[in-house]
């Protein structure tokens, strides 16, 4: 994982709308739920990989638009099989729309937090230690913790508890 830029934050307010009707267009057959979860993943592996900032936007439709056609035809795939279940009279499992909402309110509430506890609640969730962060972030030790510390307050506060 890469070192996060501090750009992040304007970067998806600047390109996340057109991005979104970028892959909508790209991809047919998606629908909107799918178009958000690939963008969603492009956004994540813009923070997992940091790409090049001159040629972010073509990067991110590339990355999405993939994710998208991945989705569409797992999909395709899914249906498929529960369909031969319903014919036997298997019915597969309804997806969990609750958690699907708490989870993009979990985001919401991440993508909202100062730069700086984004920063490193990032960081943490990608599985580095304190140590790593701070060597990541150029923060010391207590820093991190002060930073983490306040970040899960926040997270706690809006209903999210990352244990």
């Amino acid at each position: 994982m890469t070192a996060l830029r501090g750009d992040e934050t304007a970067l998806y307010r600047q390109h996340a709308d057109h991005l979104h009707r970028v892959v909508r267009t790209r991809v047919r057959g998606g629908d909107h739920t799918l178009v958000e979860d690939a963008c969603s993943y492009a956004w994540m592996q813009l923070l997992r990989y940091g790409p090049d900032r001159d040629t972010v936007f073509p990067w991110l439709v590339q990355v999405a638009t993939r994710e998208a056609w991945r989705l569409v035809a797992q999909d395709r795939s899914t249906v498929s099989r529960e369909t031969s279940r319903a014919d036997t009279g298997h019915l597969g499992a309804a997806p969990d729309i609750d958690e699907q909402v708490a989870f993009r309110d979990l985001l919401s509430t991440a993508a909202s937090l100062p730069q700086r506890r984004r920063q490193c609640l990032a960081l943490l969730i990608a599985g580095h230690s304190y140590t790593e962060i701070a060597r990541a972030t150029g923060f010391s030790l207590t820093a991190v913790n002060k930073q983490l510390v306040k970040a899960r307050s926040t997270l706690r506060q809006h209903g999210h508890d990352l244990a």
